[in-house]
């Protein structure tokens, strides 16, 4: 069974891997797999050694939608050994070979399962292997205009990219060819992404993006009397002391949803607007500490200004109760709210006496954190759960025996 350890206990042994499962402001928590060294020998079809870098990556199989992580490169000039530690057992490891060799153009990428490799595995770069790559013709954006290029693949990882100015070309070779792509092209005011399309060893595809200018969002944000809920945010980091108005696009590169927003400041009125967002499909959030939060899925034609009105939210109900187990009863004891995947935190809440009670808590997914430091650093206990109108209310017990106090 995985272990869970929290971002303030001690380093992964030599034989475990973290899974990043979950952050907030005071916890960090990774699932502990075990983990194994191995040995890759890389060398060219016709020789022995192989000369250029050589890039290694994996994923675990019980995490593989996150896609490949913890890139790390290898420089190769006459030694063809890399030996790779932390591989979880479980799971699949990318190698990524650019040559250096004279009159040799390419890229060469495998995926071999981790189980598979029993002490040393035996990497072949075919002589033959042809680059691939993108040419993106900037003559539609006007000259010396600062763009940015990110060549990635369907899971949204970035694997190529750069800065061009308008009027030129930009040109990335070396891309794979196992995968489809995209292209995202920005400017300060204006934005393209090209559909997934897939390129074959050799091909050099080209693209001229219409770009489209950023449209923005606006809106009201008050209580149920109509009254301004404030201070408040329009945002899409985590800040203890705000509320929210986030906004985010409906869906991901690979189809799930994305949870990247995009933020600004609410002032004393409730107002707030959105800017720099894309056209297309985009969803809006209001959110508070202590209030329920609502979310509209709306479409943004290209450089529109998008008025969301007034939106009044209803106040929490929820009502979370708190008991400790093993506690020192002259010490304090710290809580906090906070919402999985996303690091959003509440203000921690003092208390004595082994019991703590939160009310207005939102109808959601969400988890608490208690920790005997108000600045965290001394270990702390956490668990998630879901607030539904059928069980506005929950008990929950934590035996904080090993937590540090002020």
């Amino acid at each position: 069974m995985p272990l869970r350890r929290s971002a303030h206990s001690p380093g992964l042994a030599d034989d475990e891997e973290g899974i990043f499962v979950g952050s907030g402001k005071r916890s960090e928590v990774v699932t502990l797999c075990p983990a194994k060294s191995v040995r890759l020998v890389v060398r060219y079809a016709d020789l022995a050694s192989f000369e250029g870098e050589v890039s290694v990556a994996y994923r675990h199989l019980d995490a593989s939608q996150t896609g490949f992580e913890r890139s790390r490169t290898f420089a190769l000039d006459s030694q063809s050994d890399i030996h790779v530690e932390r591989v979880p057992q479980r799971g699949e490891l990318e190698v990524v070979a650019r040559s250096r060799r004279a009159g040799f153009r390419g890229m060469h990428r495998v995926v071999v399962p981790t189980e598979d490799i029993q002490g040393v595995f035996e990497i072949v770069v075919p002589a033959t292997a042809e680059e691939a790559g993108v040419r993106v013709k900037l003559g539609e954006v006007p000259n010396k205009v600062i763009v940015q290029i990110v060549v990635m693949v369907q899971t949204g990882t970035p694997v190529g990219g750069g800065q061009s100015e308008g009027g030129s070309d930009f040109v990335q070779m070396g891309l794979r060819t196992s995968e489809k792509l995209r292209i995202l092209v920005t400017t300060e005011t204006m934005a393209w992404e090209s559909e997934l399309f897939p390129l074959q060893p050799g091909e050099i595809r080209e693209f001229t993006p219409k770009l489209e200018r950023y449209c923005s969002c606006k809106a009201r944000i008050v209580d149920e009397n109509g009254s301004p809920i404030w201070p408040s945010m329009l945002n899409g980091y985590p800040d203890r002391y705000a509320n929210w108005f986030l906004a985010r696009t409906s869906r991901r590169w690979d189809g799930r949803e994305n949870k990247k927003w995009r933020q600004c400041w609410v002032n004393q009125r409730g107002d707030a607007t959105i800017t720099d967002m894309p056209a297309g499909n985009r969803r809006i959030a209001a959110e508070a500490d202590g209030y329920e939060s609502r979310e509209f899925d709306i479409e943004l034609k290209p450089g529109e200004v998008h008025d969301l009105g007034e939106i009044r939210l209803k106040k929490a109900a929820g009502v979370i109760v708190i008991r400790l187990t093993n506690y020192d009863a002259t010490k304090p004891y710290y809580a906090s709210l906070g919402q999985p995947k996303s690091g959003l935190v509440s203000v921690p809440v003092a208390f004595t006496g082994g019991t703590c009670r939160l009310e207005n808590v939102p109808y959601r997914w969400l988890y608490v954190i208690v920790q005997g430091k108000k600045r965290g650093g001394g270990g702390s206990k956490g668990v998630d759960f879901t607030l539904t109108p059928e069980k506005p209310e929950l008990t929950i017990e934590l035996d904080v025996a090993e937590l540090q106090t002020d």
